[in-house]
């Protein structure tokens, strides 16, 4: 059904439909999808400048999580009852957005009216059914209900949205035009320390656009070169190829530098909550009380200021002036606290602490950065949207004790090299599962099906693939997505879970999102083009970290050169590659990777995880 064109009531934002809807199905507009996430970040910026900071978080929100809203549900080969799922809670979406202080969407006219019919009619229809696959009964929560879900979240968690500011040219531009354009971002604290003194509601600072540099545009220009890098062709000069590795790594080092800068006090988001000192801590949180006692400071910058008391150490002169200029609300405040921060003796050292795990929601348009290298040594996952993290907690907060989702992952199974174009590659991963995992099963040099896929990623408990790309153009989509999946995914390929555009203006699709939701509870691969041997490497020593074994010699102490022609093989008096040879955290794998000097930045700042901090081991606990 068409749409005609309507002029918004007056004082009103303008609310456009993202998608057209029929019973039984539903097909995305692509304009529709852009100019609906343009409305929400234009009215958080509207409520962000009147000081409504709750709304116009919850517009934020909103805006991340409408992607996966849409994404899902305009397959024209899903079951009516997804359907009616999607058009009844699309109107509930579009009631909880504009409820309280937002002005409603007028939907008037004969063209309205029967599409209020028809969506009466699916949602009757949706209600009569009685299908109970848990894929057909999701539940879409509006973003102030997600908010307050954020207090179950557990107490050790850190949660920081990240979203890019409104950009009135998104409708009409180029994908990459929209992601290079210079803005701001809005850092929000949805679970963090010191919450109580604020009745748990997000803290959200808004971070300006840096006027000297437009850093968005630099990461496509070094997304572009990273490519252009690692294109190997016949004939190519390995000594010019090592050189533009080289170059490449100065280049993430300088993006990374510059993002650091850009975020000024604000790195101290970036930081988990201590395991250990707890003492310590709270003797600062009296400091601070004390002085916001007396200089009758409210709940927000006693937050602030505890967080940025408890990272004194990280800040330089002007991190420290940009944080007295948006913790005050006066010249004299502003002086003031200037000089309470400026008093480093009574501000210890803490950043080597060890930290539980922060999660970063992190807007697509901001996907590239590699937000993880501005604290390496942290504990970090991501994931798309709060709906997405709320998802996944749901499903499995039973198991999470202590900050971590605990699982014993017994039974692995590998795909390896299905097109049979990577042999080097596949001779030394099946010579490292054959040593340290043997009880895993593996399948090499084999093409599966897409009933022979789904069944592996079925009755196992973490599934690893080494070859091109993700994985799914070996499986249909409605077989990926016809049921939950409880596995853990290791993707070592290529982009395996890069972001990457459909059409004009689209919202962005990664394997991640499909592996998501299906609730896999992590995802691990990588947002770049990456190396053949330091890839393998890369996968051996996580693997060999994360997983104990009945093999005579930690992997670590294997001769390089060795593996590099396929062998596992021991010199005497061999070095170890790492030092902690087990930890059950596989997000602190990932940080004493980070902190690798003996792997390039480029590959350190190219492999993410996207999902739940998980505590792998048998019977181990987090706290042991």
């Amino acid at each position: 059904m068409s749409r005609m064109p309507r002029k918004p009531p007056k004082e009103a934002i303008p609310i456009k439909l993202s998608a057209a809807y029929s019973p039984g199905k539903a097909k995305n507009t692509v304009k529709d999808d852009a100019s609906f996430r343009g409305t929400l970040l234009h009215r958080a910026n509207e409520l962000y400048g009147r000081g409504k900071v709750p709304e116009s978080v919850e517009c934020q929100i909103e805006a991340l999580c409408m992607g996966f809203r849409t994404k899902f549900f305009s397959c024209s080969d899903r079951s009516d009852s997804l359907d009616y799922d999607m058009n009844m809670k699309f109107i509930d979406d579009l009631e909880a957005l504009n409820a309280g202080q937002r002005d409603p969407p007028e939907f008037t006219g004969p063209e309205f009216d029967v599409l209020n019919e028809a969506l009466t009619e699916v949602v009757e229809e949706f209600r009569k059914s009685t299908k109970t696959s848990p894929l057909d009964t999701l539940e879409y929560d509006s973003a102030g209900k997600l908010i307050e879900k954020c207090r179950e979240l557990p107490e050790e968690w850190t949660v920081l949205h990240l979203c890019k500011d409104f950009n009135a040219n998104s409708i009409n531009s180029l994908q990459s035009e929209v992601i290079s354009s210079n803005g701001g971002i809005y850092l929000t604290l949805l679970k963090y320390e010191r919450s109580e003194l604020n009745h748990h509601e997000p803290i959200c600072v808004f971070l300006p656009a840096l006027k000297e540099q437009n850093i968005f545009e630099m990461m496509q220009d070094v997304a572009k070169r990273h490519e252009k890098y690692m294109t190997v062709n016949p004939g190519t000069d390995k000594t010019i190829y090592w050189a533009n590795l080289k170059l490449l790594d100065q280049d993430y080092f300088n993006l990374i530098q510059l993002l650091i800068n850009w975020l000024g006090p604000w790195i101290t988001f970036f930081l988990g909550r201590m395991k250990e000192e707890r003492d310590v801590h709270e003797k600062i949180f009296t400091i601070v009380d004390d002085f916001a006692k007396a200089e009758k400071l409210n709940s927000r910058q006693r937050i602030l200021l505890s967080l940025i008391c408890c990272n004194r150490d990280l800040l330089d002169r002007d991190s420290v002036e940009v944080a007295a200029k948006e913790i005050s609300q006066s010249t004299k405040e502003r002086r003031k606290i200037l000089d309470f921060l400026s008093n480093e003796k009574i501000f210890p050292d803490f950043t080597t602490s060890l930290r539980f795990p922060i999660l970063l929601i992190v807007d697509e348009l901001l996907d590239q950065f590699p937000w993880e290298m501005v604290l390496p040594e942290m504990e970090t996952a991501r994931v798309s949207s709060l709906h997405m993290l709320m998802r996944l907690y749901d499903k499995y907060k039973d198991q999470i004790v202590e900050g971590y989702l605990q699982l014993n992952l017994e039974k692995g199974i590998t795909l390896i090299n299905p097109q049979g174009d990577l042999l080097k590659m596949q001779r030394r991963m099946v010579e490292f599962f054959t040593y340290w995992l043997p009880e895993w099963q593996q399948n090499v040099q084999k093409i599966p099906t897409s009933e022979e896929l789904r069944g592996m990623l079925e009755s196992s408990d973490i599934f690893v693939y080494c070859g091109h790309g993700n994985a799914l153009k070996y499986i249909k989509p409605m077989d990926l997505i016809k049921d939950t999946l409880n596995c853990v995914v290791l993707l070592f390929g290529c982009d395996s879970i890069r972001l990457k555009a459909e059409g004009f203006c689209s919202e962005m699709t990664g394997a991640h999102l499909y592996y998501h939701y299906v609730l896999c509870p992590l995802v691990i691969g990588a947002t770049n083009v990456i190396t053949d041997f330091p890839t393998d490497q890369l996968s051996a020593r996580i693997l060999s970290s994360w997983f104990k074994s009945t093999a005579s010699k930690h992997f670590a102490f294997a001769d390089e050169k060795s593996f590099k022609e396929g062998k596992i093989e021991f010199k005497k008096n061999s070095k170890p590659a790492w030092e902690n040879l087990h930890n059950p955290s596989i997000l602190g794998i990932f940080a004493d990777i980070r902190n690798s000097e003996n792997l390039a930045l480029f590959m350190r700042a190219s492999i993410i995880l996207r999902g739940l901090p998980i505590w792998q081991g048998n019977g181990e606990k987090s706290g042991e």
